[in-house]
């Protein structure tokens, strides 16, 4: 059975939804290369007085990235073919990926306030961590295993059904060379690699899926072999 046939408004739900996770990884990236050649969104190429705000947009962008995987994954439930079989354990890590980056911004701005100098003032206040700085470590190393793990269960529970066997291969894929990456920097204490391979991934998964259930309206192998007759 298609996924037209379980639920017609689900394929633009959710190619919808997986643009809306390209888009944030593209502002994220973004947001980066303007801070490497010197620009701040609130402050321009100006000497930023304020890191509190002048970080606010990347974390922003980032948060954007993973929220759309909890509902992604709900949808997923909804037609796949063996109910919770695979969506439930995508459900439960989209569900500790956004806690995680949750954890990992309000560590961050922890950490920030806590180094915190008002501008135009020399004072130091010393302000405690509410949260312990490993907090931050371990959270920022997790994230990507998290998202690796979430694109490898959704995209076998969208095999199924008759998604073109392109895709499968691409989602498995991604979903594994991340978690890979992901684990290899938990061991060697480094995460430097990781946090790319799951951006790219996660960017090329999301296109294909946004164009896929939008473009060519539906993810089943039908509706593309229709696509390429026109």
């Amino acid at each position: 059975m298609t996924i037209a046939e379980k639920s017609p408004a689900l394929p633009r739900r959710m190619g919808w939804l997986a643009l809306w996770m390209a888009m944030s990884i593209a502002t994220l990236l973004g947001l980066r290369l303007a801070e490497r050649t010197g620009q701040q969104v609130f402050c321009g190429s100006a000497p930023c007085p304020d890191l509190l705000p002048a970080a606010l947009p990347l974390y922003l962008a980032f948060f954007a990235i993973v929220l759309p995987t909890i509902p992604l994954a709900m949808a997923v439930r909804k037609i796949e073919s063996e109910p919770a079989a695979l969506s439930l354990p995508a459900i439960v890590c989209a569900v500790l990926l956004v806690g995680d980056v949750v954890l990992l911004i309000a560590a961050t701005y922890d950490q920030m306030w806590s180094n915190y100098v008002q501008p135009g003032t020399l004072d130091h206040p010393g302000r405690a961590m509410l949260l312990p700085p490993e907090v931050r470590a371990v959270t920022l190393a997790l994230w990507p295993a998290l998202i690796g793990t979430w694109l490898f269960f959704v995209t076998r529970a969208l095999a199924t059904i008759s998604v073109p066997r392109s895709y499968v291969v691409l989602g498995v894929t991604a979903g594994l060379v991340t978690l890979g990456a992901a684990v290899a920097g938990l061991i060697t204490a480094g995460s430097g690699y990781a946090e790319p391979i799951a951006l790219t991934a996660t960017f090329v998964w999301a296109i294909w899926l946004g164009q896929q259930a939008i473009v060519r309206r539906g993810l089943s192998r039908d509706s593309a072999r229709r696509m390429v007759a026109r």
